[in-house]
């Protein structure tokens, strides 16, 4: 679909890469452009044109991030889908919890015995206050622990709820994994990893104070897998663009 839309990709990247991106690509979902309207009409009309390119280009990475087997070893499952749609609206589900409103993973990291491992953050642009509050360690693990726990106990509505993969697991494999949780941060091609201070803003509108550009610096350096996507910041935004202009 982004291929016959016109899109082209940097060509000065090796085969394999090029490789790797078409599978990438082959793997979105069919309803990606329907999927992006709706996102967009679910964020209200008279959105200006800047603001709607960035969120349809943020809405782009992220997919590319799920479609991306390299990272993970495999596609999220649906169950995983099932999960991080279950996360975004736990309210929805009758579950209040401040920590997951900051917490919203871009893509549930999941075992294969379904087992909550992980999340990640697919982030286009630099970091600002709000990733920092996404990426910290403290409280995320627990309210995965409480929100998988809610899940279990109320594990015979889950189909009522529009959560039929969830409903055909074993309720006790509804949880966050015994041997470890990895947080991923995963940047465009061209994004520099050097150092932590080439991935943070530095705009005055970044909300980011003296104390917290440190956190978020030590978040960087210390606690995360940061992972290149094989996609350049620019190819994305053609992508976005392709897919707002049909």
């Amino acid at each position: 679909m982004i291929q016959e839309a016109g899109c082209t990709f940097n060509n000065t990247l090796s085969e394999s890469s090029e490789i790797h991106k078409n599978e990438i690509i082959s793997n979105l979902p069919v309803t990606l452009k329907e999927d992006l309207r709706e996102y967009l009409d679910e964020r209200g009309g008279g959105l200006s044109p800047e603001k709607t390119r960035g969120l349809a280009g943020g809405f782009v990475f992220e997919a590319l991030v799920r479609a991306d087997t390299s990272i993970f070893g495999q596609l999220e499952t649906p169950a995983a889908a099932e999960l991080r749609l279950a996360i975004h609206q736990h309210r929805k589900y009758g579950f209040d919890d401040p920590l997951l409103d900051a917490r919203e993973p871009d893509m549930a990291i999941v075992h294969d015995d379904g087992t909550i491992a992980g999340y990640a953050e697919a982030k286009l642009g630099l970091l600002d206050d709000r990733c920092r509050r996404q990426l910290a360690a403290s409280g995320a693990k627990a309210s995965f622990l409480r929100f998988t726990r809610y899940l279990r106990e109320n594990y015979e509505k889950l189909a009522d709820w529009g959560l039929p993969a969830l409903a055909a697991k074993n309720k006790k494999d509804i949880a966050v994994s015994k041997e470890g949780f990895e947080r991923v941060l995963v940047v465009p091609a061209d994004r520099g990893v050097e150092s932590p201070e080439s991935l943070i803003s530095r705009r005055s509108d970044s909300g980011l104070s003296a104390a917290s550009y440190l956190e978020l610096k030590d978040i960087l350096a210390h606690e995360l897998r940061i992972v290149r996507s094989p996609f350049s910041l620019q190819e994305v935004w053609d992508m976005a663009d392709v897919l707002v202009r049909e």
